[in-house]
């Protein structure tokens, strides 16, 4: 039970950041929770924008790690976990090394625009879980336990 609410939370974690240019201006539909097999995992695809081609390159993430990245699984390996982190640093949501609570509130509002209490609760994990994963100094493990933290709280809001 745990894995699927990992799973949810991962998705959404991940997509909210991806997503939010194709949001913008419409209320964001909930996704079914997935299984993290590999087989499982087809619908939930992070865009390969600009930002995210540059981190795979900068990162030099094998074929499996990248593609794991794009299938929005919490990463493994410490290249992967370093993949997310360049990514969430590109997005704003990671600053000079720390977790960035106005980032975090722009993607929440962004996430779900018309919905307050969504929001409220993006907020709020955003909030909790940056504190926990704040407590690293290493941005690549800040980054994977922001992941991880996020996808354990969130069957207990329903994103």
């Amino acid at each position: 039970m745990m894995e699927l609410w990992k799973w949810r939370l991962a998705l959404i974690i991940f997509g909210l950041v991806s997503c939010i240019q194709q949001t913008e201006g419409s209320q964001r539909t909930k996704q079914q929770p997935k299984s993290k097999t590999k087989e499982n995992v087809v619908g939930a695809t992070r865009p390969r924008d600009a930002k995210a081609t540059e981190c795979v390159n900068q990162v030099k993430a094998n074929e499996e790690e990248s593609a794991s990245f794009f299938r929005k699984e919490i990463p493994e390996t410490e290249a992967g976990k370093c993949l997310l982190a360049c990514y969430l640093e590109g997005k704003g949501l990671i600053v000079g090394g720390k977790i960035s609570s106005s980032g975090a509130a722009r993607l929440a509002a962004r996430a779900y625009p018309n919905n307050r209490v969504k929001t409220g609760n993006v907020k709020h994990i955003l909030s909790h879980c940056g504190t926990i994963a704040g407590r690293e100094s290493n941005n690549c493990e800040m980054a994977y336990k922001l992941a991880d933290c996020t996808t354990t709280l969130s069957d207990k809001f329903k994103l």
